[in-house]
């Protein structure tokens, strides 16, 4: 324990520290496997080299805390206040706790976790795994090839969250509520997760998975492959050859302007729309002038006791609408609908299908 009441301590060679109740500060001996814990106040703590186990405090009082966990595999949780948490190189595990925390990974591979305040987490270097759990949190993966959830990964929990992959191959999870993520450099996988997200693959070829919610994904520059999931999305596939996937028929609607999947900058020729998932038997019956007609074609197929699925487009203004006869019944009826936007009818064939 630190004396509460003299004007300054010094102790030498202490392994396990308890703070005061005041603004302490404490400083690991390299080499040694500490315990410290701030106690109340505004605390700055140094771990120094070793495995380190620090915590800001233990009580329901708030101190803002300063901790560098400095080399080695060190534990830390910043607890009650606004704190400032610098995990230093080594695997660490770091937890932001209560209130607005800033708190750093630094090098190698590290578990960082928000906790229940507005938190702004830095993977730094490394292969991390982050959480930002309770509250509106911002995650930056910094290098590696980062894990990012929104959530705590147990549970979904209601908040909106923004993610920045920035390099390598990140996985990024929204989780609840309106989240916004971009995944940067690198080939990174993106979904969503619940409610209406804002998607950003950004540079190379990226996995996109809008979640179930009315979202807007953006494949950005690289080959990439962006799932509408539920509810009425836009997908812009950005520069390059991008794939548009469906796997159901209920991961889009069949009223255009209301609940249809809108696919902003479909190319013929680089884009693909993929329905493969679907199985069966593909008849492309071709595109119309109007939605009348393209019903009539739809009705006058030929079922079979095979599963066809029929797929005609029509002209809507400056828009193309692909009609999806996915239950093989050959009427006039689409199972799900899908709007390519300012594109002409006439420049769509079968090969814009992967079927």
């Amino acid at each position: 324990f630190i004396d509460p009441w003299g004007d300054s301590d010094t102790l030498i060679n202490i392994e396990n520290i308890w703070g005061s109740e005041f603004g302490d500060s404490i400083v690991g001996v390299n080499g040694t496997d500490h315990v410290f814990v701030g106690n109340d106040g505004n605390d700055t703590i140094y771990g120094g080299a070793g495995d380190d186990s620090i915590v800001g405090d233990l009580s329901n009082l708030v101190g803002n805390d300063v901790i560098y966990g400095e080399d080695g595999k060190d534990t830390i949780i910043a607890s009650n206040g606004d704190d400032l948490v610098y995990g230093g190189d080594g695997n660490d595990s770091l937890l932001g706790g209560g209130n607005r925390d800033t708190v750093y990974g630094g090098n190698d591979d590290d578990v960082i976790r928000g906790g229940r305040g507005q938190d702004v987490l830095y993977g730094d270097d490394g292969d991390d795994t982050m959480f930002g759990q309770d509250q509106n949190d911002t995650m930056y993966g910094g290098e590696g090839n980062d894990s990012m959830d929104g959530d705590d990964g147990i549970e979904p929990l209601p908040t909106n969250d923004m993610m920045f992959g920035e390099g390598g191959d990140d996985t990024m999870f929204g989780g609840d509520d309106n989240d916004t993520l971009y995944g940067g450099d690198g080939n990174d996988q993106l979904d969503g997760g619940n409610e209406r997200d804002l998607l950003h693959g950004g540079n190379d070829d990226d996995i996109i998975h809008g979640g179930f919610s009315f979202d807007t994904l953006y494949g950005d520059a690289g080959e990439d492959t962006l799932y509408g999931d539920g509810n009425a999305d836009i997908l812009y596939g950005g520069a390059d050859n991008d794939v548009f996937v469906w796997t159901s028929a209920s991961e889009s609607g069949t009223n255009p302007g209301t609940n249809v999947d809108v696919v902003a900058d479909f190319t013929n020729g680089e884009d693909l729309i993929d329905v493969s998932a679907f199985g069966g038997t593909f008849v492309f019956l071709g595109t119309f002038a109007d939605e009348a007609t393209a019903d009539t074609q739809l009705a006058n197929a030929n079922a079979t006791d095979d599963i066809l699925i029929y797929i005609a487009a029509y002209d809507d203004g400056s828009d193309t609408i692909v009609k999806f006869d996915s239950d093989g019944t050959a009427d006039a009826s689409s199972e799900f609908e899908i709007e390519l936007e300012n594109f002409d009818h006439n420049n769509l064939d079968g090969g814009d299908f992967v079927l």
